[in-house]
């Protein structure tokens, strides 16, 4: 449901049908019943096709204690069965107008959009919309700067869309360009609205399919299902400017359990451009860590030589061949890095700047939930709709010999409610490289109670001896969270 119109259903249908429901009178009396509509209809936007388990409704959505027993107790399958009725009592009287309805199928935890009417129907509409369209086209086009700064700064949608209102600097900016090194068929565009081509400008090395990988960090594992390895360069014509630039690596053949054993040092690689040693050793392995574990190098400063291109080259070290997944090159910032925005989402998010939040990466452990509670003092809603719990770690690779700001979003929108545990709370540790940068905090206090936002800020990081900002969320009483965090770079030391 992610993008484009599927089976008949468009996303901003989706959103508006959602809307209307949960601001009917069909679930205001209902608590439980919204709860559990809440719950799925999130699922739905995010993407997700497999329906709940029964357990997650039960604790996440109806505010169940971990102890829960679905055997035992039947909340959720009555609760379930009453909102089935709801509503297909709503689209067959308050919303029957409505051009989709939504219903829960008998069976399954999930809940499906349909669009109403046959084929006729459908095309009037579309007939109907053309007609409009174009009749209206010269007023859209010379008013469309104007609509749409008015939208972003007098609505934040519901769940964004990656290319609008996002300010166009670094990732998104015009003249960014991404290449899929070893994909020779196809290009693709990730969950971020960001445009990868099949891969171009190389010359050497070989072209390798990935079979079977598992890459366990990241949402957007088609960057790495190909390589090009050996000796190798590339040759990208590039505009005149400054960029940063990004490799992708997963190492897959060595590691614990890799085919070929091994592990650190297995392979050591250098990489150079506009012929200029950039860094070496680089031993994916290690810094990563580990087998299957993506990573994500910075290169500041970035430029095309004299002939217009960007020269890139990888060279062998020892003691087998280098590679690359993929090449990212985006218009970037004089001895600053582009700031990292991430949201514990599997959707992007747009704040009230205009900032493009990704989806979080290079995380390993946790989970992500969605959430739907308001939150009081959020620089913006779509930064706590969903959130990271359990005891995880982000690996992120920035510049070596450079300060970092850190800021961590957090919000309590589990324990203090009294249909879940009023009197229950959470404390936990966050360590950066080893650092202490907060110790058993508490969540709930910190907030002055639930569904309220709290902001934490930590200047002055430094990265540990690969160029990376490694930090451990640490469970001390129940679980760790994070919604939202934000990596500015503060300029060399």
């Amino acid at each position: 449901m992610a993008g484009a119109d599927q089976n008949g259903v468009s996303r901003w249908q989706l959103e508006e049908t959602i809307a209307a429901v949960r601001q009917s009178e069909s679930l205001s009396r209902k608590p439980n019943q919204a709860r559990l509509f809440d719950f799925l209809a999130n699922h739905l936007l995010e993407g997700a096709v497999e329906p709940v388990k029964e357990y997650v409704l039960g604790v996440e959505a109806l505010g169940r204690p971990a102890c829960f027993d679905p055997k035992t107790d039947s909340i959720v399958r009555v609760e379930i069965r009453k909102l089935r009725r709801t509503l297909e009592e709503h689209f067959s009287g308050p919303g029957k107008d409505q051009p989709l309805l939504l219903r829960v199928p008998k069976g399954a935890y999930t809940l499906e959009a349909v669009a109403r009417g046959g084929p006729a129907r459908h095309e009037e509409k579309r007939t109907r919309r053309r007609a409009i369209a174009w009749l209206g086209a010269s007023v859209v086009i010379t008013l469309a700067g104007v609509s749409l700064w008015t939208v972003l700064r007098t609505r934040e949608p519901s769940v964004p869309r990656p290319t609008a209102g996002v300010r166009l600097v670094g990732s998104l900016a015009p003249g960014a360009v991404r290449i899929l090194a070893g994909n020779l068929t196809e290009g693709f565009t990730d969950g971020a609205g960001r445009e990868w081509s099949a891969d171009r400008h190389f010359e050497g090395g070989i072209a390798t399919r990935l079979a079977d990988v598992q890459v366990v960090n990241v949402d957007e594992p088609r960057l790495f299902r190909h390589q090009r390895e050996g000796q190798f360069q590339y040759h990208i014509p590039l505009k005149p400017g400054l960029y940063e630039l990004r490799l992708y690596f997963a190492e897959t053949l060595y590691g614990q359990g890799a085919p070929a054993g091994g592990g650190e040092v297995s392979r050591l690689f250098r990489v150079m451009i506009n012929g200029q040693v950039a860094y070496e050793p680089l031993d994916v392995c290690a810094e990563a860590p580990g087998r299957g574990v993506a990573m994500r190098k910075v290169f500041l400063n970035v430029s095309p030589a004299q002939d217009g291109k960007l020269h890139l080259g990888f060279e062998v070290l020892r003691p087998d061949k280098p590679f690359v997944n993929a090449i990212e090159i985006v218009p970037g910032l004089r001895d600053r890095m582009l700031p990292v925005r991430m949201v514990a989402a599997a959707q992007p998010a747009v704040d009230a700047n205009g900032d493009l939040w990704e989806p979080d990466s290079f995380v390993l452990g946790g989970r992500r939930v969605p959430r739907s509670r308001e939150i009081r003092g959020a620089p913006a809603g779509a930064l706590f709709r969903s959130e990271r719990f359990g005891h995880f770690q982000y690996h992120l690779h920035a510049v070596k010999g450079h300060r970092y700001r850190l800021t961590l979003w957090m919000a309590e929108q589990y324990f203090g409610y009294p249909e879940s545990s009023a009197t229950a709370y959470r404390l936990f540790d966050v360590w950066a490289n080893g650092s202490t940068l907060m110790r058993s905090f508490h969540l709930l206090r910190e907030a002055g109670g639930s569904g309220r936002a709290v902001r934490k800020t930590f200047s002055g990081l430094r990265t540990d001896a690969y160029g990376a900002i490694r930090l451990s969320f640490v469970p001390v009483r129940n679980y760790a969270l994070i919604n939202a965090l934000e990596l500015i770079d503060e300029g060399p030391e």
